[in-house]
C-alpha cells in the first residue's frame, strides 16, 4: 500500500492524506454513476494543486513514512479510496507501486499530451511549493482569526524584571559601581591640579627669572620701573592665592563621614560601620569580628551609600576648587603677556634692543625721551695699554692656554716650566723666568673657583717679569668680554661668586670701577711676538693688526663688549672649527703678516688633552681643557725657541715630559 499527502491551498492551513488500495479502480467506476459524488471529486480535483508521495525514513521496517515538508499542519485526514475516481485516475494506484510520480488530480492535466522525455509518457510533476510562515501582526496589520501572539517566556520574564525593584545584592552590586566611579572622579581631579601646576610653573619661572636679571630692570626707563614693579607684586599675590587652590583641590580629605555605633538595638537599615577606618577603630577585634558575622546585607548597602554620597561631597568641593585654579590660570596667563608686552616695549625705547639685554645703559634726565646711552668706560691710555702687543725677542717665548680660574694646576706648571719660584712678596711667588716671554691667550675666569688667585698671580709677576727683561702678556678670552657686558649671565656665576665673596660687587668690576676691573679693561686683544700671533680664538677674518687694533679701541671705548666683532660666532675670540679651511688659515697668516697662529678656546679641537699644531707647524692649538670641571689634562706649555737660525716648538706637560711638535726656519 502507498501512501500520499494531498496538499490543499495555503489560505486553508491543512493536508489531507488518502489511503488508495488495490480495489479502489472499481469503486470509482461503482460511483461514477452517482452525480453527487462525482460533483464532490471533481470539486476537490480543482482545488488539489499536487500529490507528493511521503518519504520513508525506514523502508521494509513496518514504521511510518515521516510527513513531507510540504504539508503545512501535522493534523491528517486519512480517507480510504471510495472508487469515485474518473477514469483517468484509474491506474493512480498502479503508477505509484511503480516508482513513478503522481499525476495531478486535475482534468485539464488528466487530458493533456504528456511531455516528451518524460517516463511512461507522463509529464513531472511541478515542485512542492512551501506555504509562507505566519508572521505575528504588527501595527497597522489586522491579527488573523486565530487571536493574538502569545509572548515566549523570556519576554514575559524581561517585562516583569522591567518593572520590578531590585533585590538587595543588586543593590549591593550598583552601589559599589557607584563609589568605584566616585573615587575614579577624584583621581581625575587630582591629574587636572597637577597639569595645572605644572603650567603655573612654567609661566612663573619665566616671570621669576626676567625679574631677577636686575641689568634688564637697570636699562629700563624709570617712569616705567614703579609700574612693573606694581604689577610684578600683584602677579605675585595672584599666583599665591591660585596656588592655594590648587593645594586646596589636591589637600587630602575622609572619604567617609564618621557612622556612629548604635548598639545591639540599632536600626536594621543604619549602617554598622565596619568598613571606614575610623569606624573600624571605635570597635575592638573581637567586636569588629562580631559585626561582620552579624550584619545585614541592607546594613551593608546602606553604608555604601553614606560613603557614597561622602564622596560626592567631595568630589564637589575638589571640582569647585578646581574650577577656581584654571580660571586664575587664565588670569595669570594674560597678566604675564600684559607684563612681558609691556616690559618689551619699555625696553626697546629704551635702546635695550640695539645692544641686547643688560647693556648697563643710562637714561637721559632731560628731553623725556627715553633713550639710554651706553655707560662710558674709564679711559683706557692706549699708549701704555696697546689693543694689539707687538714684541721682538730672542729669548724663549712660552705660550699658556686657557687656565679658567685652575690656580694650583697653573701654580705646578709654572714652577715645572721654570718660570716662578717659591718666595717673594703678595701670592708667595716670585718671577724666576729672567727674560723670556709668557703669552696667555685668555679666559683665566669662570668655570674654576680660583680666578681671583690667578689674576692676583699675574699682577704680580708682570712688574717682576718686566724688571728682568721679560714680559707677561696675557691676552682678552671671550669669557672676559661676556663678563665684562652680561655680569649678571649664568655663565659668569662662578666669578661673580668669588667676587661676591671678596666682597666685591660683580657689576662695578665689569664696569672697570674696581682694580680688578682696570686690570681686565686693559688686556690687550692679541699679540705678536716675532712671527707668532697670540689669539684666544685664532680667527681674523683675514684683517690686518691695523684693522683689527682700531676696531677694538672703537668697541672698547663704546663699551660693546657684547659686540659680533668680540663674541659673535665667527668673532676673534669666539669661532670654532675656523682651521678645518686651509684657504682661511693662509688668509689670515698674510693678514696679521705671521708665519704661525696660536690659539685657545676649543680644548676639543685637535686631540683633547694634548698641545698639538696642524698645516706644518702653521696654526697650534694649547688650550688642553687644564681646569678641572673641564679635566682633559694638567696642563701644557708652549716652548718656541730660537736655535742657529731655527726656530723650535716644543710641548711640556706639568710631569716635566717635552715633546718636539714642529722645527723649522725662524720666520717661515
Amino acid at each position: 500500500m502507498t501512501r500520499i499527502c494531498l496538499k490543499t491551498p495555503a489560505r486553508k492551513l491543512s493536508s489531507r492524506s488518502m489511503t488508495l488500495g488495490p480495489s479502489g479502480a472499481s469503486k470509482r467506476a461503482a460511483h461514477q454513476r452517482n452525480p453527487k459524488i462525482r460533483a464532490a471529486l471533481r470539486s476537490r480535483s480543482s482545488s488539489t494543486r499536487h500529490l507528493v508521495p511521503r518519504r520513508s525514513t525506514s523502508a521494509g521496517k513496518g514504521r511510518e513514512d515521516a510527513p513531507p515538508p510540504s504539508c503545512l499542519s501535522r493534523s491528517r485526514v486519512r480517507l480510504r479510496a471510495s472508487g469515485a475516481f474518473s477514469a483517468g485516475d484509474a491506474c493512480y494506484s498502479g503508477r505509484m507501486a511503480a516508482g513513478e510520480p503522481p499525476r495531478a488530480m486535475n482534468r485539464k492535466e488528466d487530458g493533456a499530451a504528456p511531455a516528451p522525455g518524460s517516463p511512461s509518457g507522463a509529464a513531472p510533476a511541478p515542485a512542492a511549493t512551501p506555504s509562507p510562515v505566519a508572521i505575528p501582526p504588527t501595527d497597522g496589520q489586522k491579527a488573523e482569526a486565530r487571536g493574538p501572539v502569545k509572548l515566549t517566556k523570556k519576554q514575559r520574564k524581561l517585562l516583569k524584571d522591567a518593572h520590578r525593584q531590585i533585590d538587595s545584592w543588586e543593590r549591593y552590586r550598583a552601589l559599589t559601581d557607584v563609589l568605584d566611579e566616585a573615587i575614579d572622579l577624584v583621581d581625575l581631579a587630582d591629574h587636572k591640579a597637577r597639569f595645572a601646576l605644572i603650567i603655573m610653573t612654567a609661566i612663573n619661572a619665566v616671570i621669576f627669572l626676567l625679574g631677577a636679571r636686575t641689568d634688564v630692570i637697570k636699562d629700563l626707563p624709570e617712569g616705567v620701573r614703579p609700574w612693573l614693579v606694581a604689577g610684578f607684586v600683584f602677579y605675585i599675590l595672584t599666583a599665591l592665592y591660585f596656588f592655594f587652590q590648587a593645594i586646596e583641590s589636591l589637600r587630602p580629605r575622609k572619604s567617609q563621614p564618621h557612622v556612629r555605633y548604635q548598639g545591639e538595638s540599632g536600626l536594621e537599615e543604619h549602617p554598622l560601620g565596619v568598613r571606614f577606618y575610623e569606624d573600624i577603630l571605635s570597635r575592638d577585634v573581637e567586636a569588629y569580628r562580631r559585626a561582620w558575622r552579624e550584619i545585614r546585607i541592607g546594613q551593608l548597602n546602606a553604608e555604601l551609600a553614606v560613603q557614597a554620597h561622602a564622596m560626592a561631597q567631595i568630589n564637589q568641593a575638589k571640582y569647585n576648587a578646581l574650577r577656581r585654579l584654571y580660571r586664575g590660570l587664565q588670569i595669570m596667563i594674560l597678566m604675564a603677556t600684559a607684563l612681558l608686552t609691556i616690559g618689551a616695549i619699555a625696553y626697546w625705547r629704551a635702546g635695550g634692543a640695539e645692544e641686547g639685554f643688560g647693556k648697563h645703559g643710562k637714561v637721559k634726565s632731560g628731553g623725556g625721551e627715553g633713550i639710554a646711552e651706553a655707560a662710558q668706560a674709564p679711559t683706557r691710555d692706549w699708549q701704555r695699554y696697546p689693543a694689539i702687543v707687538e714684541r721682538t725677542t730672542s729669548a724663549q717665548v712660552v705660550g699658556l692656554g686657557d687656565v679658567h680660574g685652575a690656580y694650583d694646576r697653573l701654580i705646578a706648571l709654572l714652577l715645572t716650566g721654570g718660570l716662578i719660584r717659591k718666595g717673594g712678596g703678595g701670592p708667595g711667588y716670585a718671577w724666576a723666568g729672567g727674560n723670556r716671554v709668557l703669552v696667555s691667550v685668555g679666559d683665566i675666569i669662570n668655570k674654576g673657583d680660583r680666578a681671583i688667585d690667578v689674576i692676583d698671580l699675574l699682577r704680580a709677576l708682570e712688574p717682576q717679569a718686566q724688571a728682568a727683561g721679560g714680559g707677561i702678556i696675557v691676552t682678552l678670552g671671550n669669557h672676559e668680554a661676556e663678563f665684562m657686558g652680561k655680569p649678571g649671565k649664568n655663565k659668569q656665576e662662578e666669578f661673580r661668586t668669588e667676587l661676591e665673596k671678596r666682597g666685591l660687587d660683580p657689576d662695578k668690576v665689569a664696569d672697570g670701577e674696581t682694580d680688578y676691573g682696570q686690570w681686565l679693561h686693559q688686556r690687550p686683544l692679541a699679540a705678536k711676538v716675532n712671527s707668532w700671533f697670540f689669539c684666544h680664538a685664532g680667527e681674523t677674518g683675514g684683517q690686518t693688526i691695523a684693522q683689527l687694533a682700531d676696531t677694538f679701541r672703537k668697541t672698547v671705548n663704546a663699551a660693546k663688549w657684547k659686540s659680533d666683532f668680540l663674541i659673535g660666532p665667527n668673532s676673534i675670540l669666539e669661532a670654532e672649527k675656523w682651521w678645518r679651511d686651509g684657504a682661511a688659515v693662509n688668509r689670515d697668516l698674510a693678514g696679521v703678516k705671521a708665519a704661525h697662529i696660536v690659539f685657545g678656546h676649543d680644548p676639543g679641537a685637535f686631540t683633547k688633552g694634548k698641545l698639538e699644531q696642524r698645516f706644518e707647524g702653521r696654526i697650534f692649538r694649547i688650550d688642553v681643557g687644564m681646569t678641572p670641571p673641564v679635566n682633559y689634562s694638567k696642563g701644557a706649555l708652549l716652548l718656541i725657541e730660537r736655535k742657529d737660525g731655527n726656530e723650535v716648538a716644543t710641548s711640556l706637560d706639568a710631569g716635566g715630559q717635552r715633546q718636539e711638535l714642529w722645527r723649522g726656519r725662524a720666520g717661515d
